[in-house]
Parts: structure tokens; sequence; C-alpha cells
């Protein structure tokens, strides 16, 4: 079961619902989903309805916290809240029915702390939720990335696919693994800096339990700190010409904290290698099978709730 896969697709299937009643019925007040569906781009094309419903998912994930009916972030509680329920009922159905298959939820399930009490049900419903965020979005976001900078960058792309075709003829008849993907030097390099310009997670929050000091500066104990994780990885001081995508650049390893795309420490993402993995093969498939243009190459980048192109990535597809 794709926890993460199924419940986005569940989520985008109810406001999907919502939005199809409000071009039914003409709706007397206006709010957030009103405003969402009159949004055109540079070409007069208005949102499709599944780019709507996306966004009022992601919209309330850096909304300001105002529980106001029609708000981002009224919405984005309702999201978690349909959430709770499908997970709920889930992992009830799951404690009266032994399965044959093991996957995230089963793990969480198994969690036992220091005194080996496992996790209320609570516990296992909001881990589950809290990870949706994580998984969901950000993936297929860099995903969408490495489309628009493979399309722009052709001799980027004619190394990755040389490298995957390569591989693909010594495994006839077999999927490729995931120890090659660890041997694939130029995949490895294309990922590295997609992550890099498009990292979804642009900032995380912190709070010291002492009182600090950080050249010069008084951080009293338990005062938030921003780390502003998307500056270290477009600073000129770290890497050159930080805004242009080269994957050669990874030639060399970068600066010890530059990086920081899945944070680090204690707190670092718990998926930060099954989330490669996943890119990775999605490159894999992508670079042997298909081959593709931009109908928008100069299409602008909007920032809100996470950095993406303007049009979504429009591009004209085919197979080898």
């Amino acid at each position: 079961m794709m926890i993460d896969v199924q419940s986005g697709k569940k989520l985008v299937e109810i406001f999907g619902a919502k939005l199809e009643r409000r071009k039914r019925k003409q709706n007397e007040r206006t709010d957030l989903m009103d405003e969402l569906m009159q949004i055109e781009d540079e070409n007069g094309n208005k949102l499709s309805d599944d780019e709507v419903a996306d966004t009022i998912l992601m919209l309330g994930f850096r909304a300001q916290p105002f529980n106001i009916p029609g708000t981002a972030y009224r919405y984005a509680l309702q999201c978690r809240k349909k959430l709770v329920e499908i997970f709920r009922a889930e992992l009830e159905r799951r404690k009266r029915k032994q399965h044959e298959w093991s996957d995230l939820m089963d793990e969480v399930m198994q969690i036992e702390n220091e005194n080996e009490n496992k996790l209320s049900d609570d516990g296992v419903v909001d881990n589950i939720v809290s990870l949706i965020m994580g998984s969901f979005e950000s993936i297929s976001s860099a995903c969408t990335w490495a489309f628009y900078y493979l399309a722009l960058h052709p001799d980027v792309l004619r190394k990755l696919r040389e490298e995957n075709l390569a591989f693909t003829k010594n495994k006839i008849g077999e999927l490729i693994a995931s120890e090659d993907v660890t041997k694939m030097k130029d995949t490895s390099k294309v990922l590295e800096e997609t992550l890099r310009l498009a990292n979804v997670s642009a900032f995380v929050f912190r709070s010291g339990d002492p009182d600090v000091e950080y050249q010069g500066y008084a951080i009293p104990k338990g005062w938030k700190v921003i780390v502003w994780l998307r500056y270290g990885s477009t600073d000129s001081r770290n890497f050159e010409d930080p805004l242009c995508f080269n994957p050669d650049r990874w030639n060399k390893p970068a600066r010890v904290g530059a990086f920081q795309v899945f944070g680090g420490g204690s707190r670092i993402c718990a998926a930060n290698m099954l989330a490669s993995m996943q890119i990775a093969l999605f490159l894999h498939h992508l670079c042997v099978g298909y081959k593709w243009e931009l109908k928008n190459p100069d299409v602008k980048t909007t920032y809100l709730p996470y950095p993406k192109p303007a049009d979504g990535v429009k591009i004209v597809l085919s197979r080898m």
C-alpha cells in the first residue's frame, strides 16, 4: 500500500468534487477556491481542475494561521481532518485483520519508546499524517524540475541517457536495482543538482535549550531560529555560478553544511535515501524510454507555496 500516493489522490478527489459543485452552482461568497479557479497564465489559460485541487492542499502549509472560513490555513486544517479520518479507519482495519505485506504504517505501529511502550493510536496517525507533506509533494516537485532542467540542457540529458542505456543493455529482461543506481555517476550528479536548485524545504525552525552566542549575536534560550536551507545551496561562496544548472559541479563534494536539502543532524529527513532512490529510478525510466520538449521554455517561476514553473512544466512527450 502506497500510503502517501493513495492519500494524496484521495484528498485531490475530495477537493475535486467540491470544485465540481462550485462550477455547477454559483457561489454567493468568494474564497480561496474561487480565486484559484480564475487564475490565468500568460496565454489566458486557467488552471486545470487537478491544479486547483493540488494548490489548495499545499497553500495552507505555509499560510498565516488564520482559522477563518475561506483562508488557505482553514482549508489545510480540513485536509488534515480528512487525512486523520482516512488513516484512523485504516489503522482500525489493520488491528482487526493481519495482512501478509508490511509498509510504513505497520512499522510505525511497532515503534517503541525507551520504556518499551508502543505509540498510541493517536501517535501512529499523527506520525503518518505528518509524513504526507514530506513525501507526496517533495518528490513530485523534484521530478517536475528534472523534466524542465534536462529539456533546457540537452548535453546533460545526452550523458544521462548514455549512462542509463549502458546499464539497461547489461540487464536484459531485468529491472534496474538500487545497487545499480549507486554506480551511476552522471545520474547521481543530475539528482544532486536538481535537488540543490529545486528544494521544496526552503527553511526549518529550530529552538535552543540554553542561551547561545553566535558571531556576536545573543540568542536567548527558547527563541526560535529560522535556518534558511535554500540560501546555502544558492550562495556563490558555496557554489560557483549558483543559479546555473551544472551537474558537473558535483565532481567534487560541496562544502560542509552548504548542501542541506534534507536537513541535518538528529533531525535529518528520515526518508532521504528513499527519496533519492525514487528520483534516480524516475530519471532512469524517463531518459531511456522517453523524449520531450518544453511548450514554454521561457516560463516564469512562481514561489508559493514552493518554487515551480508557472505552467507546471507543460511538455510534448513521446516514446523513444
